[in-house]
């Protein structure tokens, strides 16, 4: 999730429907779209914080000791399992050999997904933020449903993408460079 400003115009908002459907309850509207239908918090409560985060892929991935185990981790992250190569899983073990970043990495990982479910709303840090802002999610985000982002103040943009997983900025980063630049 990314967060930097609101929709300029019709075609953005068109993006941030992921197209042209913009109401998954509703099959009649983009028939052939999936629809997505899953449990979960109500967009409307206000105390809800959501068990249906994988918080077990954040600790997979803390505890990983070698790309072998690391790999599967990380490609939960993205809808396309291939964009997630070999190479790239042993540059980020690589980066990973540091002891003292992988301890701080668990500790955020605990302090956020305590018992592998979600413990912090990020609802009040998006209220308070006074410039404007987009959220951009991608639809087949398996560690942290989309759904999520509906609760977010009507004053943040919501760009959401279909057949995107975790990893916009990764899987679609053409789109999210658009996004991005539109607010330089």
């Amino acid at each position: 999730m990314a967060v930097i400003g609101p929709p300029h115009d019709v075609q953005d908002a068109a993006l941030a429907c992921g197209g042209a459907d913009c109401d998954d309850s509703d099959a009649a509207i983009n028939p052939t779209a999936q629809e997505i239908c899953e449990a979960g918090c109500d967009p409307g409560d206000t105390d809800c914080v959501d068990e249906n985060c994988d918080g077990t892929a954040l600790s997979g991935m803390c505890r990983a000791s070698r790309a072998e185990s690391l790999a599967p981790w990380l490609r939960r992250l993205v809808a396309d399992e291939d964009i997630i190569t070999d190479s790239y899983v042993r540059l980020a073990m690589a980066g990973r050999s540091d002891p003292n970043l992988r301890a701080a990495q668990s500790a955020m990982a605990d302090t956020l997904f305590p018992d592998g479910v979600q413990a912090v709303d990020l609802r009040a840090a998006l209220d308070r933020l006074t410039p404007p802002a987009r959220i951009i999610w991608g639809k087949r985000d398996a560690i942290i449903p989309w759904r999520h982002a509906l609760r977010a103040p009507g004053r943040v943009a919501l760009h959401l993408f279909d057949g995107i997983g975790h990893m916009p900025q990764i899987e679609c980063a053409e789109e999210v460079g658009v996004l991005l630049r539109s607010q330089i």
